[in-house]
Order: structure tokens, then sequence, then C-alpha cells
């Protein structure tokens, strides 16, 4: 297994013209992210992206904003996670390497 530091990081996404596939938007991340990196669209329209070591930020399209979160503290990790979701009552739900799974109400 390649450690976190072998891996090559951006900081930004793109979103792609889902028939053209032609680049529309291009955000800065505030976070590390990899090709391993989670992401998630919660019920309010807001991505959720899980990134390496031990952060995870909330984009708001409407603001443009992102707030960031680092969860090393809590879960242990060291090292980015593994996946994440929410649940059916709006529990995010983040599985680290190594220190099973931990959920933090939004």
């Amino acid at each position: 297994m390649r450690k976190e530091s072998e891996f090559s990081w951006t900081r930004f996404l793109v979103r792609l013209n889902g028939k053209t596939l032609r680049e529309e938007d291009r955000i800065s991340v505030p976070i590390p992210i990899a090709i391993y990196s989670s992401f998630y669209e919660d019920t309010h329209k807001n991505i959720w992206i899980l990134g390496g070591s031990c952060t995870l930020a909330e984009f708001e399209p409407v603001s443009q904003q992102f707030d960031t979160f680092d969860f090393s503290a809590t879960t242990g990790a060291k090292a980015a996670a593994l996946s994440m979701g929410i649940d059916a009552n709006q529990l995010l739900w983040i599985a680290p390497p190594w220190s099973g799974a931990c959920h933090s109400r939004r």
C-alpha cells in the first residue's frame, strides 16, 4: 500500500458539461484531494469532499464558499479516510483507515 505522501494531490475541481465533456468551471478547493477522494451531494445541494490528511470540506454552491474540517483528533487517524456518506438521519459517516466508522451530526 502506498503512503499518503506518495499520492499526487490537487486543489481544484473541474465541472464538465455532461454532454460535451468540455470544462465549464474550475473551483479552487482548500483541502488536498486525490483520485481516491470521495464526493457526496446532500439534500441541500451542498457538496461534501473527503480529502487527504484527515480533512473534509463542505462546498455551498450558492455562496461559492467552503467550510473545512480536520477530523484527525476525533478519529485518531493520521491518513486520508476511505469513504463517507450521509444517512437518513442526516448523520455524516466517515470511514478512516484502521479506526472504524465514526459519525457527526451536521
